[in-house]
Parts: C-alpha cells; structure tokens; sequence
C-alpha cells in the first residue's frame, strides 16, 4: 500500500501557485486572485492512486455428517462443526488507476458538480489455514488446507460535489453510489485417512456489488503554469460495497454423500487515496492570472514552529498463529496423544484502525523555493484489531474429542517519528516529501484455551491469558501538502498541513507454554505479527521567527 498511497502524494507536487520570496509579512494581504479562473464546465481526466480495506470477515469450514464424537459406539467421522471458524478484519490491499468526467457550476465561491469514474483495481488478500484433523471414534489422522482470497478487480463511483473556490483551488466534500467487481477463489483439500480425504477443490465467485462513497479533496487550477484549461487533484473516498457471501461443498473421496462446506463472508469497506488530472472544456477559461496572485509574495518558512495535529491510521499487520502440543505422541500408533503438529496453523492479514491525536516540532530553512527542514512527533494512537480463530482436532490414541480456542489483539498505544523534510515552496504553498525513524508502544493481549469434551486427560487446558508491552523502533516516509493561513486573515506565522505516512515497526513474535491439566504434556502458542501503519492526518503549525 505504501508505494500506491506515495505515488499519489507525489503526483500532487503539481499543485501550487506563484513565487515565495524572504519573509511573511507582519500584516495578512487580501485573499488570492486569479482573474478568469471559474470551475464551471464539462471536464475530462484521468487518475491513480492506491486502496486497502478494513472488511468484516468470518471464514468457517464443517464436515456433514459429523457423527457423533463420543467415543468408540460414537458415528464416525466424530467431529464437532465447525471444525474451523475465523472471525477478523480482512485487509486487502493494492493499486488503482482509471479515468473520470464530469460538470461544475460554480457561483460567486460555490461551486456544483457532479462525477463519475471508473477504476482498474489490484486489491486482494488471501486467508491460509493448514490443520491437524482427527476422529474421535475411530483411528484416522489427516489434514487439511484451505485458501480464501479476495479481490477487487475494478471501481466505479457516481457522486455529486459541493466545494469552495479561492483563487486557483478548489475544496470539495462528495458523496454518492459507487460499485464494485468482487472476486472470490476459494480452495480445499483434505489428506491422510480415507475418512477426510478430498480431491482438491476449487471455486470461484464472480459478483457486482453496489453500495455508496463518501469523502473530499483539493482540486487546483493549473493556470498559473500556462496550462488554462488543466487542473489537478488529490482525493480521499471511503467506499462501502455491503456484504458478500460464499460457500461451497467438497465432496470426501471414499463417501461422496459425506463432504466438507466451506462459507465465507465479508464486508467490503475500502480507503481509497488518488491523485487526478483534469481538462474543462466550455466556460471562462482558466487564464494565467498576475504573476504573484497570492496573498505571500514574501512568504519564508524559515524558522522553529510548534503545532498539533489530529488523524487517523490504518494497518496492513501480515500474522501467523500456531499452536503444537508436545509430547505429539504417534499419529495412528500407541503413544498419545497421537498426532501430527502444528494443531492450529493459519496465516492471515488484519486491518487494525483507530484514531490518532499529538504534537509536532521542527524547523525549517528556506533557499530560494527549496525548503529543509527536520520535525519530531509523538501521538497517541487508539488503533486496535482481533483475530478470533477454533479450531476441533481428536487424539488416534484415545477418545479425547476438543476446541481449541485462540485469539489475537494488536494495539498500538503511541507513535513518535523523527524525520527529515525536502520541499518546494510557492505561493502560500509548501510541498514536501518525508522520512526518518520511527517508534511506537505496542500491546499485544492474547487469549488461549483447549477445551476437551470427554475422555482421559489429553489436550485440556485451563483458560489463558497474556498480554506483552513493547516498544518497537523502524522507519516511515511520506509527504504532505502546508499552507500559510494568511490567506484566510490569520497572522502568516500560522498554517495548516495534510500528511501521509507509512510506518514499518517490524515484526512481533510471541509465544507462551500452557499446559495441558491432568496429563504430562503441554501446548505451544506462538503468534507472530508484521507491523506497518498507513496514517492520514491534519496539523496545525506555530512559526515563531524567520
């Protein structure tokens, strides 16, 4: 997602205006003018950007029959359904480009639009759980492997607009229907005894889905570069598409009556940030206006500043959770409890989100229209995300049917970055790109429990529960767009900023001993997490100086 969501703020350097030069004035000069600037018209572009989703999702998989598993005189295959159930929040994530057309209306500073677009999208994430499998009524170790994966293939969007326009720029808030191609490919496959064995499966879901988009941006006339009919955007959507759900049956191999259903559902929410260039056709034209059409024909950004800012982030955390039991015993043999490890073993993909709040610190040195500068941060942050996963696993050894029962919650408490900043100033406006360290407090909380249902002691533990603190270093980068407020009639030592950044705090692995009660041996739970954050947030800045 990284490189989607910089490639979009990199685009964006085409926005701006006309020359800074040494200082702000002491007082604020009229707002800017840009004579025979007006939105009204048709217009044509095209766009790109990147998307990641935060979609609701429950993966389950049972065996029908199931028999019942209450030792030998039990029906066989002796499970307990489901024999797996993933609940989660499923983050898809990829790149988009597509093209849009559309009419604004503009009067005195209002302007009317509508827009439609349409989008190629890259968007997946796959879900993989590899399990042991067993029967309680009978001798018959097996496995099996499940994939799901999901994709957007492609976007459209029909919104209407409603923005404020001053001097080049244009702000807007939008909002409408959108739609979506939604691709599923679901596979199975169960190994070992005859009495799970499958041939591997294959499905594919192929479906519309309709819904509605919200969200705004800056769109900036490109006059002041020559180009009178050109414009450029930098946009945000939260897409909703509703609910999605599949299933299909995999018949056993040696009892085709028998067979395994696998369902899958998902609620399809997407965080799209692109960047577009737009050509109006008709109306007054967007002429080149005066030279220093701008309220800062004096601007610097030179100096020591304090502020605040305000966000919110989005995680893409690739996990992995295991659990093995030892001693594992012989798998079909005498020595119990008689299986193959891992018990549990599932790879999955979570969308951690939250809110975010903090204060920054900085300076910055101007030459001419390049600026330099270094700022430090620290927010706290209230982004949060479970995994909740069970899963039935038996003994070949003895009749000890059981769930097992696992879940996984990431938090990140706090983010500092300390970071160097390369920009282009014009006009009121500054331009820049961003990187350096970063750190942040994590929490992880975990729970873990296997719960037996009958016979000698093999696989139960008494509920468990941990939770780990740290602080893990990495590195984040980014941009972002600053404007002095003089514009607005503030004092020109104020302005207020967009930034994105992406932040990689590395990986977490944790792993915990519970043991099994009544019985010598014990279970290994290990949960690994990849951190990496995509963070949206405004700020406001104080310039003391220059």
């Amino acid at each position: 997602m990284k490189k989607y969501l910089l490639s979009s703020v990199a685009l964006t350097t085409v926005f701006g205006g006309s020359a800074m030069a040494a200082d702000m004035p002491l007082k604020a000069p009229p707002p800017p003018t840009c004579y025979a600037c007006n939105w009204t018209g048709f217009y044509i572009g095209v766009n790109a950007g990147g998307s990641i989703g935060h979609d609701g999702s429950q993966d389950t998989i049972s065996l029908n029959p199931a028999g019942s598993p209450n030792g030998l005189g039990g029906v066989p295959p002796g499970v307990l359904n489901p024999i797996s159930n993933a609940t989660y929040n499923s983050s898809p994530a990829g790149p988009m480009g597509g093209f849009q057309a559309g009419f604004n209306w503009q009067t005195g500073h209002a302007v009317l639009g509508v827009e439609v677009d349409w989008d190629a999208v890259n968007q997946r994430n796959t879900l993989q759980i590899n399990n042991f499998l067993a029967s309680s009524t009978t001798v018959a170790p097996a496995a099996y492997t499940m994939t799901d994966e999901q994709k957007i293939g492609w976007l459209a969007t029909a919104r209407a607009r409603l923005g404020a326009a001053y001097g080049y720029t244009l702000w807007y808030v939008t909002g409408g229907a959108a739609w979506g191609g939604i691709k599923n490919t679901s596979t199975f496959q169960g190994t070992g005894s005859n009495l799970f064995a499958t041939a591997p499966a294959a499905a594919f879901f192929e479906q519309t889905k309709g819904g509605f988009a919200i969200g705004g941006g800056i769109e900036t006339a490109l006059a002041w570069m020559g180009a009178a009919n050109w414009s450029a955007k930098l946009e945000y959507l939260y897409v909703d598409l509703g609910t999605v759900t599949n299933g299909f049956v995999v018949p056993l191999t040696a009892t085709p009556t028998s067979a395994y259903t696998l369902s899958s559902s998902s609620r399809i929410n997407d965080h799209i940030v692109r960047a577009g260039l737009n050509y109006r056709f008709g109306g007054d034209r967007m002429a080149q206006g005066p030279s220093t059409p701008g309220p800062c024909p004096t601007c610097s950004w030179t100096g020591f500043y304090i502020g605040a800012n305000a966000g919110g982030s989005i995680g893409r955390d690739r996990a992995h959770e295991t659990d093995s039991i030892n001693p594992a015993g012989v798998a079909g043999g005498v020595v119990a409890p008689g299986v193959n490890n891992p018990l549990t073993d599932v790879f999955h993909t979570d969308s951690p989100v939250g809110g975010m709040a903090g204060g920054q610190i900085g300076f910055n040195w101007q030459t001419s229209h390049v600026v330099l500068g270094a700022e430090a941060d620290w927010d706290w942050v209230g982004q949060r995300d479970t995994f909740a996963y069970q899963n039935f696993v038996a003994s070949t050894v003895n009749v000890a049917p059981t769930v097992i029962s696992l879940t996984d919650e990431q938090k990140i408490k706090s983010l500092g970055t300390a970071r160097a900043r390369l920009g282009w100033a014009d006009n009121c406006f500054l331009w820049y790109v961003t990187g350096g360290g970063a750190w942040g407090q994590v929490q992880s909380n975990y729970t873990f429990q296997s719960t037996q249902i009958t016979g000698p002691a093999t696989f139960g533990t008494a509920p468990f529960a941990a939770s780990v603190s740290t602080t893990k270093t990495g590195w984040t980068i980014g941009g972002g767009v600053e404007t002095s407020l003089a514009w607005l009639g503030l004092s020109d030592h104020w302005s207020g900023k967009l930034e994105y950044l992406y932040v990689d705090l590395g990986s977490i692995t944790n792993s915990f001993t519970i043991p099994v009660v009544g019985a010598a041996g014990a279970h290994t739970y290990t949960s690994t997490s990849n951190l990496s954050d995509n963070i949206v947030r405004v700020g406001l800045n104080y310039r003391f100086g220059g």
